[in-house]
């Protein structure tokens, strides 16, 4: 009993790639490059755009939106955005509106400005009601803001794209 083998004979064993720890070693790093790759590429399709080139000039005009506020309080500024059909807009201001002509419609996306659209609204004659034509929305949650063409003052709402046929428009938290 001396002489017995206790060791396996190597040439009954299969080749490594039909073997499963050298594809699992494998696939560790394969996959973390994979998902690197991803990565990248979704990051260069669509890049974040939040980031100001130059950041202490933004934050400089934080005051001077401030003041638009504290103006459209002031002036006792408010107003009803309703989207009337698929492609109106009408607006009603209410306050002192100052006999504008026209006033600056702008939707805003939270994080993607490509997506931001604007229309210039002309006044239907009525006192204080504009209206214009509604440009095309990606769906979203957007940011309204109206504005009187000079700057002076705004007033902002949200409206969700699809489905909000309404939002009520207010000068912003100061």
């Amino acid at each position: 009993m001396a002489n017995v083998m206790l060791h396996r004979d190597v040439t009954d064993s299969a080749p490594w790639y039909r073997q499963f720890w050298p594809w699992f070693l494998i696939a560790l790093p394969g996959g973390a490059v994979v998902a690197g790759i991803a990565t990248l590429l979704i990051a260069m399709h669509d890049p974040d755009g939040l980031v100001a080139d130059d950041y202490y000039r933004e934050g400089l005009a934080i005051n001077k939106v401030i003041d638009r506020d504290r103006k459209a309080q002031a002036l006792g500024l408010s107003g009803q955005l309703t989207l009337v059909g698929s492609h109106e807009l009408r607006v009603v201001l209410g306050g002192d509106s100052g006999g504008y002509k026209s006033l600056k419609l702008r939707f805003l996306h939270p994080t993607r400005a490509h997506r931001d659209a604007s229309v210039v609204l002309k006044s239907t004659g009525e006192a204080g009601v504009f209206g214009g034509h509604r440009p095309r929305l990606a769906p979203g949650n957007y940011y309204v803001m109206l504005e009187c063409e000079e700057g002076g003052w705004r007033l902002i709402g949200r409206l969700l794209e699809p489905g909000g046929n309404s939002t009520p428009l207010a000068p912003g938290n100061t």
